[in-house]
């Protein structure tokens, strides 16, 4: 009796055992779904939004920059708060302008569509940086000189007059208070916008043609002009002491970021990667910065955000660690979340990511795909949520990452100018090459906007 009760009671336990392997084998592939939707990893069937691209590409025309050439015209803001138009690190943003322009440029060459537009704004946003540079000789005291001395706006009081922008209701820029007798701090090179323009440099020295100009004046000419003069300027050209950054009239320190020595080994690598080796042979780095890049590359960076950032960005744009750049990115975007540049340090470098990185195709995909579709806004603190996700992470190393030091400052609606999904969305192209490289193209609205901004027929 025994014997025939024990078939049943095993067929028992092997149903249970079978029903309970299946739910935990269905909650698990649920778990990864959720995981991969958090983490930013795509199905393979999935392309990158073209459309939301050229939305992002509107929406920055419509709100956050005008394209020009007068007084604060083609300086994009990175910032839309409570109606107003908030100016920060302009030229920061300026370069990241440029980054999103000169990948523009290389994709629509890919497709065969006209280049016509994006030639147009790279001559506008080039020629904002030597009007902002012979603003700020003007301000001290050395009238109609263009060199590598630059505020970072030059936005007038009465900007918005004649500019009608969308959900635009005000102005806050350092040049504005000071218009007005306020006093500004600040608004001035420093290293790291300097480090934020060579990177817009650099990828327009990557992919802009020996021939390409706008109405005659020849684009590349005009950025290996500025990104000498830019970084002589910084070195302090033999005249003082070398890569200190200080006022022309009163040769004192700028008031922020004046000290670029551990910087300036692959400032000028990056630099002479643009204009030449000869064109700034004769300047030579620091010493520090052949003894602590290295070391920075291979060790969590015990320093503040913005300082880890520039490393970032420069060992994407200079290869400053070689043949282990890519390995050193891979231990670094493990560590602070910067899948942006070791992905610009290929497309720069015609490099392979690490094979051994989370960095890929899927992993951009999903990244791109869970962008909002029109524009980054501040709601979500693990997202597109902050005028350069990449460069202002702030994020500690908890996992999950808490972020910290300054998403404070932003409220719940307040929008963004969205440069950093653009670069890397063009990032992304030029490194996979997917089928929708051959689609890239301008969208009517773009080019409507651009015309009504400049009354140029497209």
């Amino acid at each position: 009796m025994k014997r025939k009760n024990v078939k049943p009671l095993a067929a028992i336990f092997k149903g249970l055992f079978l029903g309970v392997f299946l739910l935990v084998g269905a909650l698990s592939l649920h778990r990864v779904g959720i995981l991969k939707a958090k983490r930013g990893i795509a199905s393979a069937s999935e392309t990158a939004p073209l459309d939301r691209y050229w939305r992002y590409r509107t929406n920055l025309l419509n709100s956050f920059v005008w394209v020009g050439d007068e007084p604060g015209e083609s300086v994009p803001a990175p910032i839309l708060m409570g109606g107003s138009l908030f100016y920060a690190d302009s030229t920061c943003y300026l370069g990241q302008y440029l980054s999103v322009l000169a990948t523009e440029l290389a994709l629509l060459r890919k497709s065969g569509a006209d280049t016509k537009a994006v030639r147009m704004e790279i001559f506008y946003a080039l020629n904002a940086f030597d009007r902002l540079s012979k603003h700020a000789n003007q301000r001290a005291g050395i009238p109609d000189r263009i060199d590598g001395y630059f505020v970072r706006e030059d936005i007038p009081v009465d900007f918005l007059k004649n500019r009608p922008m969308k959900d635009v209701q005000g102005i806050e820029a350092g040049s504005v208070d000071e218009a007005r007798g306020l006093g500004v701090v600040g608004n001035e090179v420093s290293q790291d916008q300097v480090i934020s323009l060579l990177a817009g440099y650099r990828l327009l020295g990557k992919f802009l043609d020996e021939k390409d100009d706008w109405n005659g004046r020849n684009l590349r000419r005009m950025v290996n002009r500025q990104v000498e003069s830019m970084v002589r300027y910084v070195n302090g050209n033999g005249k003082r002491k070398a890569w200190r950054i200080v006022r022309p009239d009163t040769g004192k320190n700028v008031d922020k970021g004046p000290d670029a020595r551990i910087f300036s080994g692959p400032i000028l690598e990056a630099a002479r990667q643009v204009t030449g080796e000869e064109a700034l042979d004769d300047l030579s780095r620091d010493w520090s910065s052949l003894l602590l890049m290295p070391v920075l590359g291979a060790t969590p960076l015990p320093y503040q955000w913005f300082t880890r950032s520039m490393i970032f960005v420069l060992g994407s744009i200079s290869n400053t660690w070689g043949a282990h750049t890519q390995r050193a990115f891979k231990r670094l975007d493990k560590m602070y979340d910067i899948p942006m540049y070791p992905l610009q340090h290929a497309v720069i470098f015609d490099k392979k990511l690490h094979p051994k990185s989370r960095l890929t195709q899927n992993f951009f995909l999903g990244m791109l795909n869970n962008a909002p579709d029109n524009g980054p806004v501040q709601s979500d603190m693990n997202s597109w949520n902050s005028p350069d996700r990449f460069y202002s992470h702030r994020r500690t190393r908890a996992n999950p990452p808490v972020y910290k030091e300054g998403d404070w400052y932003f409220s719940a609606g307040d929008r963004f100018s969205g440069l950093d999904y653009m670069t890397l969305h063009n990032l992304y192209l030029l490194y996979f090459q997917p089928e929708e490289v051959s689609k890239y193209s301008p969208s009517k609205d773009y080019l409507d906007r651009l015309q009504f901004q400049t009354k140029i027929v497209l």
